[in-house]
């Protein structure tokens, strides 16, 4: 995930030629900024007049208004406030809130850390970027404050107030005051969890149907995965132990299922994950424990906080019943489970084999067919990806006209996408790589051809192109998925 603090702004108020430098806040959605409630209004809760937004390496302030709480004195307490950028400003974070805000419980001495301007409302003013770190002391949901104690003090704090109290490359607060009788070495947040959930706040942070519908499933793969762990004690320690996961007695179950989805990147954990599979090969192949280490992999894997964002837009596009998906990746891997993700079944597949959810098939391309698609006959393709379908959807291969089969072929499909559970759209999926797109020189782009072919004689086959380029990190990761699917 990026870092949060490259998000970070200078919150202002007054004319644009002057304006005087107030705190600190976060850009956490589209327009949309995070601060402190006292940083932008008065002392009665009112909010100041012309306020603005100054971002990083920029001088001009961009105007905004105050989104939300609309009424201060029933959220006064909360110490909390969206601004909205006003004008033709476009800013835009590279996350949905949902993946950069968390209202997960902290464990006492885990480690946080701030960034902000603290010296802006000093007598001598400083735009400087500063951060300050510590341990937090344990926070529960329902807690109003989050304590933070400090591991060095700056010499100032004012402009700090708003600022993202970040934990493991989440925000899970917004700093608001300095607690008088702990002489400078504690703070106090606004914790995360007090707002998340109210409706107002994720209206003002103009969340969308799919961000929604996401951030349920994702609590629904949290509270399943801690269900299914309760009886997995063995499995617990040797996994806990392998990502360094300290837990109090009879919390290991919530605990780690919440880390691992909400907190670990896929890339770590199926490192750890492919080491402990080969561990337990060494001594036991046969071993039960092999079986249930999978069975966790598969579960967080179509929700993995690394490929949220894509699972996130796969859904978006989905939901507009298109037949064409494009995702910035490269490794076959990697994209079939982007596409479990986006139909929202577990991952539990064998990568590039027929055993799949019901429904999905990954379509092989032939290798007549790559030789017609180079040779731009998209029409001969097209025959060749019907045939090659047929036996899958179990349509009669007898002795058929070739658009006699293309209709049976493409009934079939879609009767398959219908007979499915009303959340999976991909019922049939074809993925093409970068290099089987090039025409003999390796220039030409064929991928019109194969929409247009392709897409008019099967309209129901969901056809996906996978553009990224090669990604050291994609094939290591891929290479560990695959050594967990082949090692018997």
């Amino acid at each position: 995930m990026t870092n949060v603090f490259e998000q970070v702004v200078l919150i202002v108020a007054g004319q644009a030629d002057g304006p005087a430098w107030l705190g600190t806040g976060t850009l956490v959605a589209p327009n949309r900024i995070l601060t402190a409630a006292h940083v932008v209004c008065d002392d009665q809760g009112q909010p100041l007049t012309t306020l603005g937004v100054i971002f990083r390496g920029e001088s001009e302030p961009v105007p905004a208004l105050l989104e939300w709480p609309l009424d201060n004195k029933s959220e006064k307490k909360l110490d909390v406030a969206v601004l909205k950028l006003l004008g033709n400003a476009e800013c835009k974070p590279k996350h949905s809130p949902l993946l950069v805000l968390s209202a997960d419980d902290i464990a006492t001495a885990t480690d946080w850390e701030a960034q902000g301007y603290p010296r802006v409302r000093d007598e001598a003013p400083s735009r400087r970027l500063e951060k300050v770190r510590g341990q937090t002391l344990s926070y529960k949901k329902d807690d109003s404050r989050l304590d933070l104690d400090l591991g060095a003090s700056p010499e100032n704090y004012k402009g700090l107030s708003g600022a993202p109290v970040v934990v493991r490359d989440r925000i899970v607060g917004i700093t608001r005051a300095v607690p008088m009788n702990w002489g400078g070495k504690r703070l106090e947040a606004t914790p995360v969890g007090r707002f998340f959930r109210d409706p107002a706040f994720r209206k003002a942070l103009g969340l969308t149907d799919d961000d929604e519908r996401l951030d349920k499933r994702i609590q629904k793969t949290v509270d399943n995965l801690a269900l299914w762990l309760v009886n997995q004690d063995e499995l617990i320690s040797l996994v806990t132990q392998k990502l360094d996961i300290t837990y109090a007695p009879g919390q290991g179950a919530a605990l780690l299922a919440q880390t691992l989805v909400h907190q670990r990147m896929a890339s770590d954990v199926v490192k750890h994950l492919n080491h402990l599979d080969a561990e337990l090969c060494k001594k036991d192949p046969s071993a039960p424990l092999r079986i249930a280490l999978k069975t966790l992999l598969w579960q967080i894997l179509p929700v993995a906080s690394d490929w949220r964002e894509l699972v996130r837009l796969g859904v978006a596009t989905s939901s507009t019943r298109k037949n064409v998906h494009e995702l910035p990746l490269r490794s076959h891997t990697i994209a079939e489970i982007i596409l479990a993700g986006i139909d929202e079944r577990c991952c539990n597949f064998a990568i590039h084999s027929k055993e799949m959810p019901f429904g999905a098939t990954y379509v092989p391309i032939p290798t007549l067919a790559k030789s017609a698609l180079l040779d731009r006959d998209g029409s001969r393709l097209a025959q060749l990806i019907v045939k090659e379908l047929a036996p899958l959807v179990k349509a009669s291969t007898g002795d058929v006209s070739y658009d006699d089969l293309r209709i049976e072929v493409d009934a079939l499909l879609d009767a398959a996408a219908a007979d499915a559970p009303q959340d999976e759209r991909l019922a049939y999926y074809m993925l093409f790589r970068p290099e089987e797109l090039r025409g003999k020189d390796g220039k030409q782009d064929l991928w019109e051809v194969v929409r247009n072919e392709v897409g008019d004689a099967l309209p129901s086959l969901r056809l996906v192109r996978l553009t990224g380029s090669a990604n050291a990190e994609h094939v290591k990761l891929a290479r560990h998925i695959e050594d967990l699917c082949s090692r018997k």
